[in-house]
């Protein structure tokens, strides 16, 4: 489930079954990710400012959607959730292991 609207303060949420990224495009640009799985984390994972993804609705009807800037981000973060990949696989090694640190750490606190 994604919500489409550029605008934060518009939700128009769209459930996308089997979804699909069929192309990205545009300029990178960083941005904050976190997951319910380590709440408390955010960091900066950079990604194409447009995709065009594929799914299935609800009646199993297939659509194609080209999505720019905030929902274009959410839906590969969410997409590569969906096919294993986890936000902090996007980071370098040593990113990765100082975000890790953190989060663990901020647990104990």
């Amino acid at each position: 489930m994604i919500s489409t609207a550029a605008d934060a303060t518009r939700r128009d949420y769209l459930v996308l079954y089997n979804p699909e990224i069929l192309s990205l495009g545009g300029a990178s640009a960083e941005g904050l990710e976190g997951s319910v799985s380590m709440p408390g984390l955010e960091v900066s994972v950079k990604r194409p400012q447009q995709a065009r993804i594929a799914y299935d609705d609800e009646t199993g009807a297939r659509h194609e959607l080209d999505l720019d800037g905030l929902p274009a981000r959410i839906a590969q973060h969410e997409i590569d959730q969906v096919g294993g990949v986890f936000f902090l696989e996007r980071l370098s090694r040593l990113k990765r292991d100082m975000a890790i640190k953190r989060w663990k750490k901020s647990q104990t606190a």
